[in-house]
C-alpha cells in the first residue's frame, strides 16, 4: 500500500445546495484531495439520480434526508461523506382570513391568515386610511373608519401563490337615542331601552336592561 501511495484516503467534498424544491432538477458533484478509483452514491428516498462519473443529474423528491458518498482508492480504502438536504414546502394557496363579525368603526381587531405556512413570506396590503401593525401573519387594526379590501400574497424560494383578496365591512357606530324617563324614585327600578336596539347597557346599578337607583353612587348609565 505504501508503494501505491495510498496509505490513507480523505473524505470527498460534495458540491450541492442543501435546500431544494420538490421536483427541482440540478447537477451535483464531488472532489477529492486523494485519488479515487470507485465511488457509490446514496440519496434520500424518492429522489431520482442519473450518475455520470463524478457528477449526478439529480431530481429532488418530496422530502429531504442525507446524500451519502463512499469513495474508494486503489488500495481498497474507503471514506464516507454526507450532506444533509432539505426540501422546502411548495407554497399553498391562501385559504382565507380570520377576523371578527360585525366590526364597528370604533373597535380594534385582528386579522390572521388561516393555515399560514412556515417558511413562507407573506406580503399584505390594506386600505390607506387604516392604522395597521403587522405582527407576523397577524394584522392588528386600530379603530378603522371605513370598509376596505385586504390583499395577501405568499411566496418562498419554490414559488408564488395566487394573490388572495377579501373585503372587510366596517359598520359605522349608530347615533344612539335613549328612551328613558328623566327621574325615578329611589324605591323604583327602571327598564332601560334605546334606539337602535341590540346594545348592552352598563354602569353602576344596571343589570341587563334594569336600572336600580339604590345601587347608584353618582355615576351615569352608559
Amino acid at each position: 500500500k505504501a508503494e501505491l501511495g495510498c496509505t490513507d484516503i480523505a473524505p470527498a467534498q460534495i458540491f450541492s445546495t442543501d435546500q431544494w424544491c420538490p421536483g427541482e432538477e440540478n447537477t451535483i458533484g464531488f472532489s477529492s484531495t486523494t485519488p479515487v478509483v470507485d465511488f457509490e452514491w446514496e440519496f434520500p428516498e424518492g429522489w431520482d439520480a442519473q450518475v455520470n462519473f463524478s457528477t449526478v443529474n439529480l431530481t429532488a423528491g418530496s422530502s429531504g434526508g442525507e446524500i451519502e458518498l463512499t469513495t474508494t482508492n486503489a488500495c481498497g480504502l474507503t471514506a464516507n461523506s454526507q450532506l444533509t438536504v432539505q426540501v422546502l414546502p411548495e407554497v399553498q394557496a391562501i385559504s382565507g382570513l380570520d377576523f371578527p363579525d360585525g366590526i364597528c368603526s370604533n373597535v380594534s381587531f385582528d386579522i390572521s391568515i388561516l393555515e399560514a405556512q412556515a417558511g413562507v413570506e407573506y406580503d399584505c396590503s390594506w386600505p390607506s386610511d387604516w392604522d395597521v401593525q403587522e405582527l407576523g401573519t397577524v394584522l392588528s387594526v386600530t379603530n378603522p373608519e371605513s370598509s376596505g379590501t385586504v390583499s395577501i400574497s405568499a411566496e418562498n424560494d419554490c414559488g408564488v401563490a395566487p394573490d388572495y383578496e377579501e373585503s372587510i365591512t366596517v359598520l359605522e357606530a349608530p347615533d344612539l337615542t335613549f328612551e328613558l324617563q328623566e327621574s325615578v324614585c329611589d324605591n323604583e327600578t327602571l327598564t332601560l331601552s334605546a334606539i337602535p336596539e341590540g346594545g348592552v347597557f352598563s354602569g353602576e346599578g344596571v343589570s341587563g336592561t334594569t336600572f336600580n337607583p339604590l345601587m347608584l353612587s353618582g355615576e351615569s348609565v352608559e
